[in-house]
């Protein structure tokens, strides 16, 4: 197991499942469209009850980055490499499924409940809500995946949706997880 460079102990219990350095900035036309983020199990280090995700909109200026929907789960065992395994939990924002998150910001989302740990993939899955292009960070990041999906934000919770294409392995917009 390699581990995670970037976790530690953020004091009260808090510690850091993932973290990725500053994500440089894009911005693209990805209105309409459902992402999932696959977090591999070889980048994720710690576990606990309850998680937060941290979202990072790109810097260009003028580029919000508007999500709904948002959910976390563990990889399934089979199917396809985008699968939730059937216990993803929705992700809120203040209390709310949207968020619009402003150019050169980043966001938690609310503490929810879910068990992660070092051994399991994760997937982050959210919805991008506008008809305009938005500002995006992302990263090359060995051991992730991202895939995309022009669609309704209608199957962003679905289990194991059809349809996503590959965009490599990238991390978009996650800055980090914490535990707890």
């Amino acid at each position: 197991m390699i581990v995670n460079p970037y976790a530690f102990d953020l004091g009260g219990g808090v510690s850091t499942l993932f973290s990725q350095s500053e994500l440089p900035t894009s911005t693209s036309a990805l209105d309409g469209y459902n992402i999932r983020i696959v977090l591999g199990a070889t980048n994720l280090s710690g576990s606990g009850t309850k998680i937060r995700v941290e979202i990072q909109a790109g810097t260009t200026s003028g580029y919000d980055l508007p999500l709904s929907g948002a959910y976390i789960g563990k990889i399934a065992s089979s199917g396809n490499a985008w699968d939730f395994d059937g216990n993803q939990v929705q992700l809120l924002f203040g209390g709310t499924t949207t968020k619009t998150i402003s150019s050169g910001e980043k966001f938690f989302s609310d503490w929810v409940t879910f068990s992660p740990d070092d051994t399991s993939s994760v997937i982050i899955s959210f919805a991008i809500t506008d008809s305009e292009t938005n500002s995006l960070s992302f990263t090359a990041s060995v051991g992730n995946a991202m895939y995309h999906k022009a669609a309704s934000e209608a199957d962003v919770g679905t289990s194991a949706p059809l349809g996503y294409s590959s965009s490599g392995a990238v991390n978009y917009c996650i800055k980090s997880i914490e535990v707890k």
